[in-house]
């Protein structure tokens, strides 16, 4: 599972991150206006990205200590994300 977090999670967190710098030295060497809004959504959207990523790590992965799993995880999350949903509606009620 954590395997699957890092992979999904990390590129995203780290290109939000990474684009710091960019926007520094687009403002501040080569004087390049860049709007605040622009620097917001693409860190927002980065970060977005790095929790769409751990969340579709955790649901991937088998559950079954003693299953494998699939490369992608899609049979994984198939089963995991009705069980997910059905737990969360008995524990509304």
């Amino acid at each position: 599972m954590l395997r699957r977090v890092i992979g999904f999670a990390a590129a995203p967190f780290a290109l939000s991150l990474g684009l710091f710098p960019l926007f520094w030295y687009l403002r501040v060497v080569q004087d390049v206006e860049v709007p605040v809004w622009a620097v917001y959504t693409v860190s927002g959207l980065g970060l977005g990205g790095s929790l769409l990523g751990i969340s579709y790590g955790v649901l991937s992965a088998s559950w079954d200590p003693s299953v494998e799993g699939s490369r992608a995880g899609w049979t994984e999350l198939r089963g995991n994300l009705p069980a997910l949903m059905a737990r969360m509606q008995r524990k509304d009620r």
